[in-house]
């Protein structure tokens, strides 16, 4: 992608696609296949468009995974399942600027 992102957002519906907690799991247990659609919430789905961007790509999922949290009232990693937030510094100043403006 030309931004870098390797992040796509298309309308709901268009493709199957996982959800937000199975796609973070299998992103951590290794490089997926490009093509991973992953159901956002809010008719919104992300596609991973190149295998070499899956790093980025599972840090922006867990970003967005913690904005949800923020959203409903929780910190991120609450629960005890959930492993330790690694995002990447551009979604980490996102997150430091929500949290701040609760």
């Amino acid at each position: 992608m030309a931004d870098g992102s390797g992040m796509t957002i298309t309308p709901e519906g268009a493709e199957a696609c996982i959800g937000l907690d199975t796609a973070i799991s299998r992103l951590e247990a290794g490089p997926p296949d490009a093509g991973l659609s992953v159901d956002l919430g809010s008719g919104q789905v992300a596609r991973l468009e190149e295998a070499d961007d899956a790093s980025a790509f599972l840090s922006r999922l867990k970003a967005h995974q913690s904005l949800l949290a923020l959203a409903a009232g929780s910190e991120p990693g609450d629960r005890p399942d959930t492993p330790a937030l690694m995002v990447d510094s551009h979604a980490k100043a996102l997150l430091d600027a929500v949290k701040k403006a609760r």
